[in-house]
């Protein structure tokens, strides 16, 4: 008993409470046998959840602590926290406090191994054992298992296939990060299509498999995107991802856009609502299609006048340093 109250003087001998730090040191403790199991954790929160829904579920995974919970209760235990401390430092802390309060020890704890952070020196009960053991006889592996995993290793681990682009050219890659970043492609999308979970990036794809992807629903029709400036730009399908990259955009981000999954990309959107735009006409005559949301960067770039821009899209003004309505110049000449 007397080694019992000199470990709760070594663990209340701090205030964790005044911490702002998630992540620590906590403990179980059985009020009535004077035990506890002692544990680290990023988030002490989100832990105590975890061992009380599993405790109340009789299905924790420390056969010791679980027994004790359901022989007394759950209100004979409390759980305390002992210790904040940063990420960095939790597993020799908790180390510490195991090796200090001697918790792995039957006599004064629940902790099953004790090593920190790994279960090394717990002892699997024969019962354990002789489970573990009938679940790998008999147990048969595939034919082609083998060339699978070769397979396998050679596209993940070492990182070198060779891919096809849209254009049909055949290129090797040796590691994706890399090849992504200058490509401008998802590395994570390319990780999946490894796997077989997606047939093709971007309109790139494995040797061997057709990369068949859908554009849009209606595979004839021309894109009509507005760029940051509030300029039309019209994209033919079979250029739709080529052009994405050259642009430094995400092709299926972009898709988003056309499919209103998104509002914008980049600045990049949709032009579909006619009565947010205008057209106008330059000093040369050129028809120029403007979005009345990014009015402030064509004034920058042509040099023209807020107030006056506005009138002259309004009507109230027929002309602003030479540039025209559209349906004004028409009338004009009408008449």
């Amino acid at each position: 008993m007397d080694t019992q109250e000199e470990i709760g003087s070594v663990i209340f001998d701090v205030d964790p409470y005044r911490n702002k730090l998630k992540g620590g040191i906590y403990r179980l403790l059985c009020l009535v046998t004077g035990k506890y199991y002692c544990g680290s954790t990023e988030n002490i929160k989100q832990r105590f959840w975890d061992h009380r829904k599993n405790l109340r579920g009789n299905k924790h995974c420390n056969r010791h602590l679980q027994y004790a919970w359901n022989k007394y209760g759950e209100n004979g235990f409390t759980f305390e926290v002992v210790e904040y401390c940063n990420e960095e430092k939790l597993i020799s802390r908790e180390q510490w406090y195991i090796d200090k309060t001697r918790c792995a020890d039957d006599r004064f704890g629940f902790n099953l191994a004790p090593t920190a952070g790994n279960t090394k020196g717990c002892k699997h009960t024969e019962e354990a054992k002789r489970k573990n053991r009938e679940r790998q006889v008999g147990k048969k592996w595939p034919s082609d298992y083998r060339e699978r995993m070769t397979l396998s290793i050679e596209r993940h681990r070492f990182k070198r296939f060779k891919i096809i682009d849209p254009q049909g050219e055949t290129h090797e890659v040796n590691g994706i990060k890399r090849f992504c970043e200058i490509h401008h492609l998802n590395a994570s999308k390319m990780s999946q299509m490894l796997k077989g979970k997606c047939t093709h990036v971007s309109g790139w794809h494995l040797p061997g498999t057709s990369g068949s992807f859908r554009v849009c629903k209606r595979t004839k029709e021309t894109y009509r995107f507005l760029d940051p400036k509030g300029r039309l730009v019209e994209i033919e399908p079979q250029d739709f991802y080529r052009f994405a990259r050259e642009h430094d955009l995400t092709g299926l981000q972009l898709r988003d856009v056309w499919y209103h999954r998104k509002s914008n990309h980049k600045g990049w959107c949709r032009f579909d609502r006619p009565d947010m735009y205008v057209t106008l006409l330059d000093p040369q005559g050129k028809e120029v299609i403007i979005c009345k949301r990014w009015r402030v960067d064509f004034i920058k770039e042509n040099g023209l006048n807020k107030s006056a821009l506005a009138m002259l899209i309004n009507g109230r003004a027929q002309s602003h340093k030479g540039w025209k309505l559209k349906s004004d110049a028409a009338t004009n000449q009408t008449d």
